[in-house]
């Protein structure tokens, strides 16, 4: 093998002229530009005892982030996720409300469109549970062949109603 050539003085420390080579200095934890993450403490379960006034003042109308504070968390969003009081659960799609979706799809009709059909369903909410269906029916063996005998009934239908309507 030829030895290969090698251009600029790499043991300079600069990597473009008038430039300084990154010393590692400001990787390390303790400089004020750092963008590593600092040693966090230990989380630490919380006592019935605590969950217990959390609900108590949150009841006197304070907001999670005045209780985060009295407890030393580090967030408002723990002590919600203590306290349970998240968003409430969204509901579940309903067979009637799958089928809806569904047909709508076969009718060729957008994600608006079928929201507009369902209310409380937004037409991302509609998009997304599609997709979710069409895996769905895609990992199933049985639903992909019936849905494979269907298209082929449905094209020879169609055959048959355009061939009506050529033929006198």
């Amino acid at each position: 093998m030829a030895p290969t050539a090698t251009t600029g003085d790499q043991g300079s420390g600069s990597l473009v002229k008038g430039r300084k080579r990154n010393s590692g200095q400001i990787n390390r934890p303790d400089h004020p530009r750092s963008n590593r993450q600092r040693a966090r403490p230990p989380r630490r379960p919380a006592k019935p005892a605590e969950i217990a006034r959390m609900h108590q003042l949150h009841s006197e109308g304070l907001s999670g982030h005045v209780i985060a504070a009295k407890f030393g968390y580090r967030s408002s969003t723990s002590v919600y996720r203590k306290l349970a009081l998240g968003q409430p659960p969204k509901p579940r799609w309903s067979d009637d409300e799958n089928q809806i979706m569904v047909d709508g799809y076969a009718q060729g009709l957008g994600p608006s469109k079928i929201a507009g059909k369902l209310p409380g369903r937004s037409p991302l909410a509609i998009a997304i549970a599609m997709c979710r269906y069409r895996k769905a029916v895609g990992a199933d063996e049985r639903k992909r062949r019936t849905l494979r005998a269907i298209g082929t009934a449905l094209r020879m239908v169609r055959k048959a109603d355009i061939y009506k309507e050529v033929t006198p």
